[in-house]
């Protein structure tokens, strides 16, 4: 799993495991900086996460991971 930080034009994609075989694909936008929280969404099978960059880029703006 890649855990660099990573901005809200360029965020990081890791995965962690699933039950089965399927790997869960994720991303991570970190602030400059230290945190001062954390957001963690999730989203239905008819999107994909790189669509909240630009939310992603709004709360990071405010120090939110």
């Amino acid at each position: 799993m890649n855990t660099s930080p990573g901005t809200s034009a360029d965020p990081v994609r890791f995965s962690y495991p699933s039950s089965g075989t399927v790997r869960i694909a994720a991303y991570r936008w970190d602030p400059p900086g230290e945190p001062t929280g954390v957001v963690q969404l999730t989203h239905g099978m008819g999107e994909h996460a790189l669509r909240y960059g630009d939310l992603a880029g709004a709360l990071t703006d405010r120090g939110w991971v």
